[in-house]
């Protein structure tokens, strides 16, 4: 099973990738952790498996001790809600 964390900060969208990945701070073990978010659009995710293949992937470079960031999935409807709902 993947975490969840609570996003806390949005920091930039980053440079280069299809799916315009998000550098965000999120909550880890109480304190501040920076995460890069892939953000992918609903058709991606029902036709290809995106995630799926994310998780795959992953563990697979476990598997062959390649160094990669652990998943996680990231909630930002709290981080949302606090930022665009005044």
């Amino acid at each position: 099973m993947l975490p969840v964390y609570e996003a806390l900060d949005f920091i930039k969208v980053m440079e280069g990738g299809s799916t315009f990945p998000w550098q965000v701070f999120v909550h880890v073990d109480n304190k501040p952790s920076p995460y890069v978010v892939k953000l992918y659009k609903t058709n991606h995710i029902e036709q290809n498996h995106t995630i799926l293949k994310e998780v795959v992937c992953s563990r697979l470079a476990d598997t062959f001790d390649i160094s990669t960031p652990e998943p996680a999935f990231i909630n930002f409807f709290g981080f949302l809600y606090q930022n665009f709902t005044r």
